[in-house]
């Protein structure tokens, strides 16, 4: 039997639940049986959530800028959801003053939040299951400093500062461009795999042409093109799927 912890946050019934509990949360908190709420509340309340929303997707995006890739819009559009699910508890609360709608509304805001929250971990991909969610350590874990060691040992350096050109130096920046170099040298003691989503119209052709350049050079590469676009679900996927085949030829696994 599944242990509560161990249920998918990705797949199975858990996260189908958990959006419906939330669809009846925001149900809640729009439809109350008051004119003024419906007519007056709930626009300024939608309009200060759009507002915010869009204030944060310009910090982040424009200032902030903490991630390469930029945050994918159906996540904002989640985010001032729980904002406006936020923003109602109080005008909702008062619609009818009673310790029963104080909890009730309460009740619903938190299950928004939490379905809001299982629908940008369907993005991410980034917890797994109830356990991961919940920072609970698996048992079938070990720490990397606990593998057996390897009498071989490959030494190298970090290659940021390399690709940082000083000067605006361009001929040294190519000489550590990896396309570059793929077309100048040969690595066939190289193995690797290349992972891209389907519907990922911007990296996909990139990724095609890093391993054919990769091919060319004489490595050992693999391509997988796998549904979907430019998400960590699918790159979760991908490195679990590929990681075993370059483990074996390194000697981390049998």
């Amino acid at each position: 039997m599944t242990r509560i912890t161990d249920l998918s946050l990705l797949t199975g019934w858990l996260p189908v639940v958990l959006t419906v509990l939330g669809a009846v949360g925001a149900v809640w908190l729009l439809l109350p049986r008051a004119r003024r709420y419906v007519t007056t509340v709930m626009p300024i309340v939608v309009l200060a959530a759009v507002v915010l929303t869009v204030a944060l997707y310009l910090f982040v995006e424009e200032v902030w800028r903490p991630f390469p890739d930029p945050i994918a819009v159906s996540v904002y559009a989640l985010i001032g959801v729980a904002v406006a699910a936020v923003l109602l508890v109080v005008p909702r609360i008062l619609v009818r003053r009673t310790v029963w709608t104080g909890v009730v509304t309460v009740l619903a805001a938190a299950v928004v939040l939490l379905a809001v929250g299982v629908r940008i971990n369907l993005e991410y991909a980034s917890y797994p299951t109830v356990s991961a969610a919940l920072g609970i350590e698996q048992v079938d874990r070990i720490d990397a400093a606990e593998l057996t060691g390897r009498e071989q040992v490959i030494s190298a350096r970090p290659l940021e500062p390399a690709w940082h050109a000083p000067g605006g130096d361009t001929e040294a920046l190519l000489r550590t461009d990896p396309l570059e170099l793929l077309r100048s040298r040969a690595y066939p003691d190289s193995v690797g795999a290349f992972v891209v989503g389907a519907d990922d119209e911007t990296y996909r052709p990139q990724v095609e042409r890093m391993y054919q350049a990769a091919k060319d050079a004489g490595m050992d590469v693999r391509l997988r093109i796998l549904p979907g676009g430019h998400n960590f679900a699918l790159w979760e996927f991908g490195l679990r799927d590929q990681l075993p085949w370059p483990a074996t030829r390194l000697g981390l696994t049998p």
